[in-house]
């Protein structure tokens, strides 16, 4: 009778901690601070967050509707003899005119100072842009719908790598960002946000969204990448998508930066439990 009693008593105290737990956890800010109606999708998604997401079958499409991509690649040292022989304007030219690029979209842009001196290529038909400085070569698609994916590729890789050829050049890092505006088949924005970023404060106002930024450190040929995730605030119920990563000069070749960088961002949008149809 006594062991049952005390069965009894310890099921009834821990019948009334579960009780008391979710409103006083609340009160000292120990419970995810979402609306009712979204908590219970928001804890089964940070479960599936925290626990084992990949290969469980959840890929959405994500159709790009517009981004960007930038490639800063950064000399190991300023090359202040960079425009004083034909080399640059050449390798640029011959290099570039296989894009589309013709002898009046070359030009050069002045600035104030050293480091806004450089040359501009203009390949229109890729809507990317060259720009070649002392101490740095940018090549900027300032729109991701037009280019195929592998002429891009193709562009940057022949770009870097003649340049570096030709000149002796010596990168030191490749910084790439690709930033992507879409919508996610077969969810809302604030559906897709919430399975990767639960709700903040809740006193603040209405929760609309959530979004957020998660850093990585070094791996493989990169010295650090970051991914963002938010609303966009270009497209009506769509997500914006930001993967940069820095890329190691000494562990890759400049040829070898563009399909780098590709094969992260599949990686991370295979982590997001995303894919882009045209990538496969």
């Amino acid at each position: 009778m006594r062991s049952l009693r005390r069965v009894c008593l310890a099921g009834a105290l821990l019948a009334a901690i579960a009780l008391a737990w979710p409103a006083a956890a609340q009160e000292k800010g120990l419970v995810a601070l979402a609306p009712k109606g979204h908590r219970a999708a928001c804890d089964r998604d940070m479960i599936d967050t925290y626990g084992s997401r990949e290969g469980a079958g959840l890929s959405n499409d994500f159709r790009v509707s517009g981004g960007e991509i930038l490639c800063q690649a950064n000399l190991a040292l300023p090359r202040f003899d960079l425009f004083e022989s034909e080399f640059l304007e050449r390798t640029l030219f011959e290099v570039l005119t296989q894009h589309g690029l013709r002898l009046a979209d070359m030009r050069f842009e002045s600035g104030t100072n050293f480091g806004e001196e450089h040359l501009l290529c203009t390949v229109t038909n890729l809507a990317t842009l060259v720009r070649a400085f002392f101490e740095r070569v940018d090549i900027h698609c300032f729109d991701v719908l037009k280019p195929t994916s592998d002429s891009l590729k193709a562009l940057m890789a022949e770009t870097l790598g003649s340049l570096q050829t030709n000149g002796d050049l010596r990168f030191r890092t490749h910084a790439l960002t690709i930033a992507l505006h879409g919508h996610v088949d077969g969810v809302s924005a604030r559906e897709f946000l919430l399975r990767h970023i639960p709700y903040g404060p809740s006193k603040l106002g209405p929760p609309i969204a959530s979004g957020g930024v998660f850093y990585f450190g070094a791996e493989e040929d990169r010295i650090m990448s970051a991914i963002t995730l938010d609303l966009s605030g270009a497209v009506q119920d769509g997500i914006f998508l930001r993967i940069h990563s820095v890329l190691d000069g000494d562990k890759l070749s400049p040829r070898a930066v563009p399909e780098s960088g590709q094969k992260y961002l599949l990686t991370a949008l295979n982590q997001l439990d995303l894919r882009i149809p045209t990538l496969g």
